[in-house]
């Protein structure tokens, strides 16, 4: 059974689920989950994890307020997806599907979801997403939107700006 059934099935990659009659002691499910364990941790090739939304290229809102991170994996023995946002860890998955909330911040952000098999085998996609710090055409309360330039020498700059029109009285703090 080992041999014939359960390594075949382990090392194709795919969901592997077993189910046994219910009879005597239970012993027997007990038994299919330690050899299948055993097989898992056996096996060298690490789950497959990739980012399925946003995608590179994606333009990201502001104005949305949160953001649906999906991911998506490949595992036998699949234990946990981990989704970290610059570096923190926003939430840990062990079903599918795979997806977290995540409360919008202008900027640019990394993005890294890992997946982690029984074995301790792990799979990392990365990604960089950048959320403008505009909603609606506004800057963002508490935000700076910064814009490079080159000036060749003799040329003016002049800049102007409407802040009464865009939202009333903000020119008075300012």
């Amino acid at each position: 059974l080992t041999e014939s059934v359960l390594r075949p099935l382990i090392e194709a990659g795919g969901p592997v689920r077993i189910w046994t009659p219910g009879c005597g002691t239970g012993q027997e499910a007990y038994s299919l989950a330690m050899i299948a364990s055993e097989l898992a941790q056996q096996r060298p090739s690490p789950p497959e994890v990739q980012i399925f939304y946003p995608q590179e290229g994606d333009v990201l809102s502001l104005a949305d307020g949160y953001l649906a991170i999906q991911a998506q994996a490949e595992d036998a023995l699949l234990e946990w997806v981990i989704f970290y946002m610059d570096g923190e860890e926003l939430g840990r998955l062990d079903e599918a599907p795979y997806g977290v909330i995540w409360k919008m911040e202008a900027g640019t952000h990394a993005v890294c979801v890992v997946a982690v098999d029984r074995a301790g085998n792990t799979d990392e996609a990365e990604m960089r997403i950048t959320v403008p710090c505009t909603m609606n055409g506004q800057i963002a309360p508490g935000e700076v939107i910064r814009y490079r330039f080159q000036a060749g020498k003799g040329q003016r700059l002049v800049i102007s700006a409407r802040a009464r029109a865009l939202v009333p009285y903000v020119a008075d703090c300012v």
